[in-house]
């Protein structure tokens, strides 16, 4: 009985985020209340605040949900791949943020467009979380030439910004055209004490 009892909270979270966001493409976010978000999904206003205290903790609700499905996504990959040098892990998170962000593209932008703040924030959360993730596993991580908490903060803002530009793009760059360019930026002699020539 829990069960079917979680499944339907699930079920109601995921109507009112559809909901937000289906809104959004006709609605500047200022302008859209509970009730409308009530009538899109067709969920009763108590139950909306069975869940939520109102549309901005919604919001975070969903932010929060793309922010653990791109960290699990970039750290399951990370770990499947763990042989591999840390530029191809750095290169292997942006590849799945792309992917995640392509597939998710026309939320994300409506949630950018009314809300950059919070799109940055999910960005730098997850990426920072990624990198951190990388870096405590790295068996090299002694050797770096700059202090750890340097690297995660340079990765994370440049990362941060060029995948904002990307996603307010009308014509962005494919995805292997980023790869080439961050195959480039991400380059280990800014990082690694020890590099082979």
């Amino acid at each position: 009985m829990e069960e079917k009892e979680d499944l339907r909270v699930v079920r109601t979270k995921k109507m009112l985020c559809e909901a937000l966001t289906s809104l959004l493409e006709t609605t500047s976010y200022e302008k859209i209340n509970v009730i409308d978000i009530c009538e899109k999904a067709m969920v009763h206003r108590a139950t909306f605040y069975n869940h939520f205290n109102d549309k901005e903790m919604l919001l975070d609700y969903m932010l929060y949900g793309f922010e653990e499905e791109l960290f699990n996504s970039a750290i399951n990959s990370a770990v499947i791949n763990s042989s591999k040098d840390e530029k191809e892990l750095y290169l292997n998170i942006i590849s799945k943020f792309i992917d995640f962000a392509t597939l998710n593209k026309k939320r994300l932008y409506l949630i950018l467009k009314h809300s950059k703040d919070k799109i940055t924030s999910l960005i730098t959360s997850t990426f920072k979380k990624c990198i951190s993730f990388i870096i405590s596993k790295n068996k090299f991580r002694t050797e770096y030439l700059l202090p750890i908490n340097v690297l995660v903060t340079f990765f994370t803002g440049g990362i941060t910004a060029i995948g904002i530009d990307w996603l307010e793009s009308t014509n962005p760059p494919s995805k292997e055209e980023m790869l080439n360019y961050f195959e480039v930026i991400i380059n280990p002699a800014v990082y690694a004490k020890n590099i082979k020539n």
